[in-house]
C-alpha cells in the first residue's frame, strides 16, 4: 500500500489523468459547438488557425522575452523558434482558404497545401521542442559565447528552413511536388496514411517521452509542454 501510495504521489498518474479529463471536456464541446452552429462548421477550421496563429505568437514573444531576461534559460529560445515557425507555417495554411469568408467558394480550397503545411509545422514543433529539453539539461551549465551563438543561429536556421520547405513542397512553388490530400475527393494519399501521419505521431511520442524523462512534470510550464504533445498525438491519432 505504501508503494502504491508513492507511486501515486509522482506526478505522472496526476497528469495523464487530467490529460484524459481535459481532452474529453475539449472534444465535447467541440462537437456541441458544430452542432449548435452548423452554418459556422465550413469556417470553424480557418477561424481556429487564426486563433492559434495569434496565440502561438504570444507565446513565441513571451519565450522570447523570458529568454533575454535570463540568458541561461536557452532552452526558451528553441520553444520560441518552435511556436514562432508554427505561427508562420499556419499563415501558409490560411493562404490556402483564400475565400474562407465566403461559404459558397469553398471549392477553392487548397487540402493538399493545408496539410502540407500542417505537416511541416508539426516536425518543427516536435524537434524543436527535444532540442529544448535536451538544452534544459545544461541550464545550470554556463555554455561559451561561441556555443550560444551556434544554438540560437542554429534553432533559427532550423526554423527557417522548415518554413522554407513548406512553402517550396505547397503549390506556391514548382520546385517540389509533395500530395497528401486528393482536392477533387478530398480523400488523404497513400502517403499521408501509410508513413507521414505515422512517423509524426511516432515522433510526437518521442518527444513526449523525452520531455517527462527529463523535466519529470516538475512545474506547470512542463506540464504544458507535455500535454502540447499528448494534445498532438491525439490529434494525428485521429487522422489516421
Amino acid at each position: 500500500m505504501l508503494a502504491i501510495s508513492r507511486y501515486v504521489k509522482k506526478p505522472y498518474i496526476p497528469f495523464c489523468l487530467g490529460c484524459i479529463v481535459v481532452i474529453g471536456i475539449l472534444q465535447i464541446l467541440f462537437l456541441k459547438l458544430v452542432e449548435w452552429v452548423p452554418s459556422f462548421s465550413p469556417l470553424l477550421f480557418p477561424t481556429l488557425t487564426i486563433f492559434l496563429m495569434v496565440f502561438h505568437l504570444f507565446i513565441a514573444c513571451f519565450m522570447a522575452m523570458k529568454y533575454w531576461c535570463d540568458r541561461r534559460r536557452l532552452y526558451l529560445i528553441a520553444i520560441a523558434f518552435a511556436f514562432a515557425g508554427s505561427a508562420m507555417l499556419m499563415v501558409g495554411t490560411l493562404t490556402s482558404f483564400p475565400a474562407w469568408l465566403d461559404l459558397y467558394q469553398l471549392n477553392v480550397v487548397d487540402y493538399n497545401d493545408t496539410m502540407i503545411f500542417f505537416m511541416y509545422r508539426h516536425l518543427l514543433m516536435a524537434v524543436l521542442m527535444i532540442a529544448s529539453a535536451l538544452l534544459y539539461i545544461v541550464r545550470d551549465n554556463p555554455l561559451s559565447r561561441a556555443a550560444h551563438i551556434a544554438i540560437v543561429a542554429g534553432t533559427f536556421l532550423f526554423m527557417v528552413g522548415m518554413v522554407l520547405l513548406a512553402w517550396l513542397s505547397s503549390s506556391h512553388s514548382s520546385l517540389m511536388s509533395l500530395d497528401l490530400v486528393d482536392n477533387e475527393t478530398h480523400q488523404f494519399m497513400v502517403l499521408w496514411s501509410h508513413a507521414i501521419n505515422i512517423v509524426l505521431i511516432i515522433l510526437w511520442v518521442v518527444t513526449l517521452a523525452t520531455l517527462m524523462v527529463i523535466t519529470r512534470v516538475r512545474n506547470i510550464f512542463w506540464v504544458g509542454g507535455n500535454f502540447l504533445c499528448v494534445c498532438y498525438i491525439v490529434t494525428l491519432a485521429m487522422l489516421l
